[in-house]
């Protein structure tokens, strides 16, 4: 188990989980490790605030290139970001950070969010930690 303070972003989560509009609700994306929200984009705008409040750093396509190199190298070694997103995060250079992917698609008519930790490895943390601890302020247990 990891020593690390989990105190802000768990309430950093259970604020962004509050404001997940109905009906719709979390899930756990097996593929990258992340909870995983799908809403409608009319949907958006109470969650969109709450990412603003919660999250002191953000980039999109035109300014990723003024982050940190700490967030250029989990961008890049993640799934880059294109026009429409938005990357979110707890912090520009300390890891570990909590991160929120603002993920349009489908003509942008949805938008998936997808909010996890980076680095997701040891000695940070393991897989089985990052769903327990993801998944219990997301509900999902």
């Amino acid at each position: 188990m990891n020593t690390i303070d989990l105190t802000q972003f768990k309430q950093m989560c259970i604020n962004v989980r509050d404001s997940i509009p109905s009906p719709y609700t979390a899930s756990w994306d097996e593929d990258f490790q992340v909870i995983r929200i799908v809403f409608d984009k009319t949907e958006k705008q109470p969650l969109l605030q709450t990412l603003m409040k919660e999250f002191p750093y953000q980039w999109d396509f035109n300014t990723i290139d003024t982050a940190s190199d700490f967030i250029d190298n989990f961008i890049n070694s993640i799934f880059g970001i294109i026009p429409g997103q938005v990357l979110f995060t707890s912090s520009e250079t300390t890891p570990p950070i909590l991160f929120a992917v603002w993920w349009p698609w489908g003509n942008e008519d949805f938008i998936s969010l997808r909010v996890g930790f980076y680095p997701n490895e040891k000695p940070y943390f393991s897989k089985n930690e990052i769903r327990k601890e993801l998944s219990g302020w997301f509900n999902l247990l």
